[in-house]
């Protein structure tokens, strides 16, 4: 039998509408620092398709010129991604930057970063980007995660449906298009299509059918694969009438 992702994805909505249920879905975009011909294409595609797409930018890294470009482009939003996208991970951990270090940085120092990152993203972007954070690598100490109530941030964004111990709302992605071990190649749609059926399919059976379903994608190391798998999914999203794509208002709104 020859593999139809649409024909499969059809059969898994179906049984969504016939519970009654609407499929939620949203799209986080990492590590954008400045206008680029990715950047543009996957803008064109959002436009094309109609696809909210959140841009996690990097505050210290943003060029100016981003601004202008996001606020012109109604189907993109921006969130905070960290301060710099440093390693301040000790020698044996994972990559992470927001985190204290036994080299001296301290959890204070994580949270005047974070406050610098809040104020750049606002000025640039407004303050609703200033309140999502996306921590780089999807990764954030405990000490440092127990800081961002008072720093202002209203929503927390990593991967999976692991939930930190936060009072912050979270709202993580839980398909990357990309496999990033052992090497960096794009997941084919094939392999996309699989991994969001069986999110579908355990949001339906599950006592949380409303939490979205987050689309991961990260526009500067896209290959072709990659690429057709975000043209598949964005068209998928804006040929069925059944599922709703988040925007950035829509994933603060259900914070309150």
């Amino acid at each position: 039998m020859s593999f139809d992702p649409i024909q499969m994805l059809d059969a898994e909505i179906a049984l969504w509408e016939e519970s009654g249920l609407t499929p939620r879905l949203w799209w986080r975009d990492d590590d954008t620092t400045e206008l680029s011909v990715p950047l543009s294409k996957l803008s064109d595609l959002a436009a094309q398709f109609k696809v909210p797409v959140l841009l996690a930018v990097i505050p210290s890294l943003a060029k100016q010129e981003l601004s202008a470009f996001v606020s012109s482009n109604p189907w993109l939003d921006a969130a905070t991604h960290g301060f710099s996208h440093t390693n301040h991970g000790d020698q044996d951990t994972k990559k992470t930057e927001l985190t204290e270090n036994s080299l001296g940085r301290s959890v204070q120092d994580v949270a005047q970063e974070l406050i610098t990152s809040r104020k750049n993203m606002e000025d640039m972007f407004g303050l609703a980007a200033s309140q999502i954070l996306v921590p780089p690598w999807n990764r954030i100490s405990t000490s440092a995660l127990q800081t961002l109530p008072s720093i202002g941030f209203k929503l927390l964004s990593t991967f999976t449906d692991q939930k930190l111990s936060t009072d912050i709302h979270q709202i993580n992605c839980h398909i990357d298009l990309m496999h990033w071990r052992p090497d960096r190649l794009a997941k084919t749609i094939r392999e996309v299509t699989d991994e969001l059926l069986i999110c579908l399919q355990d949001r339906r059976i599950s006592d949380y059918p409303k939490q979205p379903i987050g689309i991961l994608s990260h526009h500067l190391v896209h290959d072709e694969n990659a690429w057709e798998a975000t043209e598949f999914l964005m068209s998928y999203f804006a040929k069925q009438p059944c599922i709703k794509t988040l925007t950035q208002a829509d994933l603060l709104s259900l914070t309150h």
